[in-house]
Order: structure tokens, then sequence, then C-alpha cells
């Protein structure tokens, strides 16, 4: 798999190229209220801002992630901070009544049972019906490797090159243990090797 050339032009907010395949679980460090340019760059409003402990950038939320956000974790966003969201790319999303894609909420490991909730967009609009899943807790291995710019491809093909076993073929201790390895000098490693791309 290749570098996906968007990732490096997405601006200074956090977009739907910013996301691995399978989305990312990341932990909510700060929530700011803040003045964002219209696209046209004519106005600007203020919105809600999510930034990440693992993310240099902010996630500015629509109204329905924001609302699972806090269906999720309660309506005062002080109570958002230190936990876990798991956001992921939606292709169908629609900004303008053009289909765009974007960030979804998919749910947190933070919560302790799937839910269900009705969030109202618009009063014209029908209210969507959301469910936000207990997600599962995330994988060390998968964290080390997507906070060194690396994926799971990138290690199992330089695993597969190296004679070691693949992401699916670790038990948990072996995935720790490639974690920490990970986050030590083993993503130059892995770099070096050619796993990346």
């Amino acid at each position: 798999m290749g570098i996906n050339w968007r990732q490096h032009f997405g601006g200074r907010f956090i977009n739907a190229d910013s996301l691995g395949a399978d989305g990312d679980i990341w932990t909510v460090h700060d929530v700011q209220i803040e003045d964002i340019k219209d696209p046209d760059g004519k106005d600007s409003r203020r919105k809600l801002v999510v930034y990440f402990t693992e993310h240099g950038k902010g996630w500015v939320p629509a109204k329905v992630s924001a609302a699972c956000l806090g269906a999720m974790f309660g309506d005062d966003t002080e109570d958002w901070l230190g936990k876990r969201v798991h956001l992921y790319k939606d292709p169908r999303v629609k900004v303008g009544g053009r289909t765009v894609g974007g960030v979804r909420v998919k749910g947190s490991p933070d919560i302790a049972q799937t839910m269900r909730i009705k969030v109202q967009v618009t009063a014209r609009r029908r209210a969507e019906e959301i469910t936000l899943d207990r997600t599962p807790e995330p994988c060390a291995l998968r964290t080390a490797l997507t906070g060194a710019g690396l994926s799971v491809d990138d290690f199992d093909r330089w695993a597969v090159n190296a004679g070691r076993p693949v992401v699916a073929a670790m038990d948990s201790e072996a995935r720790g243990r490639a974690a920490q390895w990970v986050a030590g000098a083993g993503a130059d490693v892995v770099r070096a090797a050619g796993g990346e791309g």
C-alpha cells in the first residue's frame, strides 16, 4: 500500500484522510471554541475544535459528531478530557448537498455498552438515528505504528521479509513487545527495510 498524498495536504484540521483504514482511537486532551474560516475564506464562524493526544491537528466536529460525543461523555466538554473516541472515515458524508466524505464517531472503549441516539440536525430534517459502539481497546502495536506514521501493512511487509510473525499471528504479549520495539528503534528499522509504502 502506497502513501495517500491527501494526508500531506489536509490543512490544519483532521479530515477523513487523516484516519487509518479502520479508523483511529484517539484521546481527547483539549476542547476549544475557535474562529474558523469558511471554505471560501470570506467569513469565519465560531466552532468547536477537539484536540487529541495522539494527533497534532484539531478536529472540527459537525453537529451530529458533537452530539455523539455529548451522548457518550456528557454535555460539558471538560468531561470529555481524557476520554477516547473511535473516529472513522464515512464516504457518505455530505456537505452542501455534495457527497465529499468525512469523519464520523463510531464509539469509544470508554462507554459501558453500545448506545443508540437520535440527533436532529435541522428542524426540516428527520432525526438521524446513530449507534455508538463500545469499541475494543486499541491494539498497542497499532497505536505505536500509527504514532510512527506506519501502518499494520507496513509492519507485516517488514515482518514477512524478516521472517517474523505478522500482526494477526501475534498474541497480545507479542504485540506488546513489538509495540515497545516500534516505539523505540523499530519504526526506523521497518522504514529502512522498505516496510513503508
